[in-house]
């Protein structure tokens, strides 16, 4: 009789250990492979003491622009992150500011978790992008003659700073004046 007992036992056992424990979060979590931890180190040396006397204020500032995205990005990091009881899906949450795989076009990859917003938190969830677009922009006055000069600048670069200077110091007649104020605008 105990021998009839034993491979009954087993498969109670198998049985049982393959039941979904129901604390268990069975979201997909492959993603997470994809990233690797990197340690990033520099050789202060190389600055000076009023520049290492900055770094931990630029690192507050870090830390306040990083929770100021978690907002951005998702909303209440805290309670997102302590409603994830898998370390690796939770890690998986920080690295991604939410609940949304921003390698995987923000495809979610907890069970309980609805397609990322259009506007995240970007702009108010009652309205559309265009919505908003309208109202910051609503009233605003053209921008000076000068700005499309600079954007051109800003995207093809500007002359060499030795060809300004040279330029700059030259002297014009007042034809020349005239002339080189009328090609500009």
């Amino acid at each position: 009789m105990s021998k009839s007992i034993i491979p009954l036992l087993l498969i109670s056992i198998l049985i049982f250990s393959c039941q979904d424990n129901p604390d268990e979060d069975h979201s997909s979590y492959k993603s997470i492979s994809t990233y690797m931890p990197v340690k990033l180190t520099t050789d202060l040396d190389a600055l000076s003491q009023v520049e290492k006397n900055m770094l931990p204020h630029l690192f507050e500032a870090a830390d306040i622009m990083n929770d100021l995205f978690w907002v951005q990005a998702y909303g209440d990091k805290e309670s997102l992150l302590a409603s994830i009881s898998n370390p690796k899906l939770r890690a998986f949450a920080e690295i991604n500011y939410g609940p949304w795989d921003r390698l995987n076009d923000n495809a979610p990859f907890l069970d309980n978790v609805e397609l990322k917003p259009l506007g995240s938190n970007f702009y108010p969830s009652d309205m559309t992008k265009e919505e908003f677009i309208k109202e910051v922009t609503d009233g605003l006055l053209p921008p000076p003659q000068y700005f499309p000069l600079n954007v051109k600048m800003n995207k093809e670069g500007s002359a060499d700073l030795d060809d300004v200077l040279a330029k700059g110091t030259r002297a014009l007649s007042p034809d020349a004046f005239e002339v080189a104020a009328n090609e500009t605008g």
